[in-house]
């Protein structure tokens, strides 16, 4: 006897997201083999969810995973779910925080001269672009 065992760490609050999904796949899967276990975690490392699906030997296994692949119904089903971060919000998080970088150099760089003079009005302006670009990588980080 083979089990396969899957742990899936997901975000955080996606749990009852994710088990709603294999509930409307898990009819396809099942199909080509049964479903062994399935559970999540409440306590230890959370957002986790866990399933298993037993195979007599490996020949078994490898059968089955050849016919999941070749599943065009199922792989539909699979196309319909949105697919990572959102583009626009992982893009302003990179530029969020090559601003923030940036700013950041340019402020040490051109605020305070050769003679440890303090140029005050760059020092406003890298100061400002510095802080905007940190509030859109803050940004970006907890939206994407």
């Amino acid at each position: 006897m083979l089990y396969e065992v899957r742990t899936y760490t997901l975000r955080p609050g996606t749990v009852a997201e994710f088990e709603e999904r294999f509930a409307k796949r898990l009819p396809l899967r099942e199909k080509h083999s049964k479903l062994g276990a399935f559970w999540h975690t409440e306590f230890g490392p959370l957002n986790q969810v866990i399933h298993v699906y037993p195979y007599d030997d490996l020949q078994q296994r490898t059968t089955v995973r050849a016919a999941l692949a070749q599943d065009t119904a199922r792989f539909a089903m699979q196309l319909q779910r949105p697919v990572g971060p959102h583009l626009g919000w992982s893009i302003l998080l990179v530029i969020g925080f090559l601003g923030w970088v940036g700013a950041t150099v340019c402020l040490i760089w051109y605020v305070v001269d050769g003679a440890g003079n303090f140029a005050r009005r760059q020092g406003l302006l890298w100061g400002s672009l510095m802080a905007v670009f940190f509030t859109l990588w803050l940004i970006g980080m907890r939206l994407t």
